[in-house]
């Protein structure tokens, strides 16, 4: 067999003369790689292989009530947080925001722009427009993060025009796909994220939103606005609510989703990842966190009574609690938060791996059963 050649240091000098003329000739630009920012969901950012991509397209779609508000607004108040010069823009078309709720997650409401009037498909691309207009016309480097809430709440122009509501059929996709064709490039180039929220729905085969293959994931549901969305988005995730929590036991009212990550172009697809929600306060990272240790069994419940690895007394032995007090005890005892940071440090760096495709032993494999998707298995 023949030795394979090493090209040259003048054959790669030249190359590279080559590259940097071509880039200039066809307007290319050197990757840079994508930035991924946290959200201040750990399991999110742990699930899509480090969180959101800054300057791109992500959506959020689901029933009412799953927390897909919630989620987004979690993210921009740990945004407004370590980037305070940001640009906030929330586009409320359900009209439904109030200060009190944008307080509520770090958001000052005298730092946000919230439009809720008026608000159409055409408007919402056209406020796009402004806002980078605005960036470039003061010459600032700032982020620019914009939540639209939500695209099925979101009419096209024509749609509140006409009369006839079949002969607007199609419009509203035709408008998306055009307007996400045509500023999905500005994003990057101006450093604007948009988050959209949008509605699941019941798959009607006659109709423009017939399902396709290219929604594998949502099964017999679709989304309203057409396919572009779909296409365009880093990240599509789909929101489920799983139920109700019981007060006495969290210490707090609120409920259970699960997130499915339909499209993820920052790491595996089909993850799942569960998510513990405070109605008040988003999603809680202590009780999110417990469950996945309960999940990978390192706590266990026996006659009313709680274990956690790691958690023992002198002696060695097991030290039980009720696991409504874990919290406090989370709080209170340098010993079990030791045990719980430990645990979930281990268990982290499992998932990642399995994420990331690196090499595991058996019994780190065994560790995450039940914890992470098995992506050759998904519909």
């Amino acid at each position: 067999m023949a030795k394979e050649k090493v090209a040259s240091n003048e054959a790669i000098s030249a190359t590279q003369s080559l590259i940097d003329s071509l880039r200039k000739e066809v307007k290319g630009e050197e990757s840079s790689g994508i930035v991924l920012k946290a959200t201040g969901i750990e399991a999110y950012d742990l699930f899509s292989g480090g969180g959101f991509p800054q300057g791109d397209f992500i959506e959020f779609v689901g029933n009412p009530g799953s927390g897909k508000t919630t989620v987004a607004l979690q993210l921009l108040g740990l945004r407004a947080q370590q980037e305070p010069d940001a640009i906030i823009v929330i586009i409320d078309a359900e009209r439904s925001m109030t200060n009190e709720r944008l307080a509520a997650f770090g958001l000052d409401p005298k730092r946000v722009i919230l439009i809720q009037k008026g608000v159409t498909v055409e408007s919402v691309f056209n406020t796009l427009k402004i806002i980078i207009k605005g960036k470039i016309e003061r010459k600032l480097k700032v982020p620019i993060y914009v939540l639209w809430d939500s695209i099925a709440h979101t009419p096209a122009e024509k749609e509140l025009e006409v009369e006839d509501l079949n002969s607007a059929l199609g419009v509203k996709a035709k408008v998306m796909d055009h307007y996400i064709r045509t500023s999905h490039g500005a994003f990057t180039e101006h450093n604007l994220t948009l988050i959209a929220i949008n509605q699941l729905r019941d798959d009607v085969k006659m109709n423009m939103y017939a399902k396709t293959t290219t929604l594998k994931g949502l099964g017999d549901r679709t989304v309203p606005g057409g396919k572009m969305q779909y296409f365009a988005a880093f990240h599509f995730l789909l929101i489920e609510r799983a139920g109700d929590l019981d007060g006495s036991e969290y210490g707090f009212q609120g409920y259970k989703s699960t997130a499915t990550f339909i499209k993820n172009k920052s790491g595996l697809p089909f993850q799942k990842f569960n998510m513990i929600i405070d109605y008040h306060t988003g999603v809680n990272h202590f009780w999110t966190t417990f469950t996945y240790l309960k999940d990978a069994k390192y706590f266990a419940t026996a006659g009313g009574w709680t274990t956690l690895k790691g958690y023992v007394d002198e002696n060695g032995v097991m030290k039980k609690f009720r696991g409504a007090q874990a919290k406090e005890k989370y709080d209170a005892e340098p010993e079990f938060k030791e045990a719980f940071d430990n645990a979930w440090g281990t268990l982290k760096n499992f998932i990642s791996k399995q994420i990331n495709s690196d090499p595991m032993s058996a019994d780190e494999v065994e560790a995450i059963k039940g914890v992470i998707t098995d992506t050759t298995d998904s519909e």
